[in-house]
């Protein structure tokens, strides 16, 4: 067995969900406030699981469910099939899970479609069809008192939700009216708001399974349901802190950021919030998506993130749910039991954390301590970011953003080797005035301080570029910042392409000492700062926009920045169009990754290439690539043949001589969906740019990454399938039942 390709299976297999109870279909689904029963309505029973065992009782036909937060009460609405229109709704104490007790079970004349018990778990509310909430105090199980019924909807209820802070209650008809009311007295509730949502017109035989369109955030501060767009629903978020002022969480006009995701025609039928982090998971037909609100990172924006479901196009399926004792566990119920899937972050299972910020396209980013401060740097479309990533995964907090030019006019973005300064290619007013009276735009690279204030002012702006700029590099050992003047477009570069160099020991006044005639969009210093290396690629054709092939590889002698000299130049072999580079952290092993899918490895002495240790072939095509801190091994990615998915893949360089596939992470089929990666500062991470999305930050290691799989396997492999697939091992299942 390769160890190498079970390793990259491994990290890839992250995204595949487990199972629990396989073999029944799942109808509804309620987990107790501290995660540690979980109750599934399968057919005509209820189960139990819970840590050491699991309980069934027999109830019937069964409709929705719900748990008290403290784990003590189960409520579950239950038919005759002999009377469709008289519902019981029946209740356990389950104080003892392993021996469910039936306490009571009141009968009603019309039929519930929706449960929901109080926070301290003393009071039910059951919504009808009639679009009346009839309310029990059922303080004493075994003696359900009745309380004033609620009237506000004329359609049938289909979603109630109740807040685990602030006595708040939603409810939610299907002709798309949601009421908001205040149950300071659980009993008692007060109306104090109405909204306008979606409306549900799909047969409930066509979805016989509860809906729950309605829900609080943990902290009671936000409410979720589906509201209208064209062709279909998509998710409404509104801040609660005024629960009688509800105020709509929407886009604002001048957020450059995009939205990727589709509506859902089918009708949104459930919605969870995460327990710990500021996304939510909406489920439309057989799929769920991942609706990220993180008021941090980009505040007043919703963006769409991971999806996931549909394992079968038939497959009906039903509520979605996290566990509270472990937020990163999502379930859904299905025909086929009820799917675990492991959200690490809101974006893409089986990454550790997710930065939601759609990049430029081939946006590029840098990642670096300032003290013990992790920060990221990205190109956005029309923004830059700097966040501070010290809590990720769990949150990023946005230090800096802004405006930023087009592709062709800003290519890069960089911070120094100490994270203390960010240079980044900015969009801002001039001082000219156009003959409307609005001031001109200009565009320059600044430099800032990554400790100022937010929407403080740049230490400097570098104005005096011709073109705009390609490739920016810090010096890693002294006060140099090297920029490639160059455009994208060969039409807007107004004068010849070159590399200049500044003196930034004052960042507050950079000064050019020298340039390089060099048309590049890679610079990369040696670790000793001593020498630069670039690709020249000059604008031959006339009758091409766009830069030519890469014509050599330069190393220039920046020993003295005020006079660069080249050290040497060598060719790049003919039919290549780009080549990326990179020094090994010690700086005795050069890795350059060309177009052409393949990789060559250099010993480096005396910054001169003295022999290609080895060449491999990868791919089909090149990308960015980047050493770990330690230098053992090198990220890139890798499409293996015209057509296939292309995916980030870790190559181990303990011995350049041999280099070998370390692992691979989940690929994409869409062409250049990742523009750029780099090891964390630490090595324990790999962060990779994806397209339309952001910053993934995904943990390479097997040992740790066993535990992510386990925690989403849903039911442990019997010793039946164990005896059928591994007849001659003994029993010895790698995870326990979760």
């Amino acid at each position: 067995m390769n160890k190498d390709a079970g390793r990259g299976t491994l990290l890839n297999s992250r995204r595949t969900p487990g199972v629990i109870n396989a073999e029944e279909p799942a109808q509804d689904l309620a987990y107790s406030g501290d995660g540690r029963i979980l109750v599934l309505s399968v057919g005509d029973a209820i189960e139990l699981r819970f840590p050491g065992g699991s309980a069934r009782v027999g109830a019937g036909v069964i409709g929705p469910v719900a748990i008290s937060r403290d784990g003590r009460t189960l409520a579950a609405v239950t038919y005759d099939e002999r009377r469709p229109k008289t519902a019981w709704v029946q209740l356990w104490d389950i104080s003892d899970p392993d021996h469910p007790r039936q306490t009571a079970s009141p009968q009603l004349d019309h039929a519930v479609h929706a449960l929901a018990l109080s926070t301290d778990g003393k009071v039910l509310y059951s919504g009808l069809t009639t679009g009346e909430i009839r309310v029990w105090d059922i303080g004493e199980r075994a003696a359900p008192r009745p309380l004033p019924t609620l009237r506000a909807h004329s359609a049938r209820i289909d979603s109630l939700a109740v807040s685990a802070k602030r006595d708040l209650l939603a409810s939610m008809s299907v002709d798309g009216r949601i009421q908001l009311w205040k149950a300071a007295d659980s009993g008692r509730p007060e109306r104090v708001a109405a909204l306008k949502g979606a409306i549900y017109d799909r047969s409930i035989l066509v979805n016989p399974r509860p809906l729950h369109r309605v829900a609080f955030n943990p902290t009671g501060r936000m409410l979720a349901a589906p509201v209208a767009v064209k062709n279909g629903d998509k998710l409404g978020l509104w801040r609660l802190d005024a629960p009688g002022k509800p105020r709509r969480v929407e886009k604002k006009k001048d957020d450059s950021t995009s939205d990727t995701s589709t509506p859902c025609y089918e009708g949104l039928h459930s919605l969870a919030f995460n327990p710990k982090r500021e996304y939510v998971v909406v489920a439309c037909g057989s799929t769920w998506q991942v609706w990220i609100y993180q008021k941090n990172l980009l505040p007043g924006a919703v963006l769409s993130g991971a999806s996931g479901g549909g394992q079968g196009s038939y497959d009906e399926v039903g509520m979605v749910l996290f566990d509270p004792a472990k937020p990163r566990r999502l379930l859904q119920a299905t025909d086929h039991g009820v799917h675990v899937f492991y959200l690490n972050n809101s974006a893409q299972p089986g990454a550790e954390a997710f930065l939601p910020a759609t990049p430029g396209t081939g946006g590029q980013f840098d990642y670096r301590l300032a003290g013990k401060k992790p920060l990221i740097a990205l190109q956005g479309v029309g923004v830059n970011y700097l966040w501070d990533v010290t809590e990720m995964p769990d949150s990023a907090k946005l230090l800096a953003a802004t405006r930023s030019p087009d592709m062709f006019t800003g290519g890069d973005i960089a911070l120094s080797p100490d994270g203390r300064l960010l240079a980044d290619v900015e969009l801002y007013e001039g001082g000219e005035v156009d003959k409307k009276g609005k001031k001109q735009e200009n565009v320059g690279l600044r430099l800032r301080s990554t400790s100022a204030p937010p929407r403080s002012a740049p230490l400097a702006t570098i104005d005096e570029l011709d073109n705009g700029v390609a490739a920016i590099a810090f010096s890693p050992t002294e006060p140099v910042l090297a920029v490639s003047d160059m455009n994208g477009y060969r039409d807007n570069n107004h004068k010849t392409p070159v590399v200049r160099i500044y003196d930034i020991a004052n960042p507050k006044h950079p000064r050019q000492t020298a340039q390089i005639d060099a048309a590049t969009t890679k610079l990369d210093f040696s670790p000793d700062g001593e020498s630069l290396l670039l690709t020249d690629a000059p604008f031959a054709d006339p009758d091409d926009p766009r830069p030519q092939p890469v014509d050599k590889l330069e190393s220039w002698d920046l020993t003295d920045p005020a006079h660069p000299e080249k050290r040497w130049a060598r060719p790049v072999e003919t039919g290549i169009d780009s080549v990326h580079i990179a020094f090994r952290p010690d700086g005795k092993l050069l890795a350059a990754y060309d177009n052409g899918g393949t990789l060559r490895l250099w010993r480096v002495e005396g910054h001169r290439l003295t022999n290609e240790l080895s060449r491999i072939t990868v791919g089909v095509h090149g990308s960015p690539i980047a050493f770990s801190p330690d230098g053992t091994h090198l990220a890139l990615t890798a499409k293996k043949t015209v057509g296939a998915d292309e995916r980030p893949e870790i190559w181990d360089l303990i011995d350049p001589k041999d280099p070998r596939r370390h692992s691979y992470l989940p690929g994409s089929s869409r062409a250049a969906d990742f523009y750029a990666l780099q090891f964390s500062p630490d090595g324990e991470f790999l962060a990779i740019v994806r397209s339309s999305a952001g910053i993934e930050m995904w943990d390479t290691n097997p040992e740790r990454v066993i535990g992510d799989i386990c925690e989403s396997v849903g039911d442990p492999i019997t010793r039946q399938e164990w005896k059928h697939y591994l007849p001659d091992k003994p029993y010895e299942p790698p995870c326990r039942a979760s």
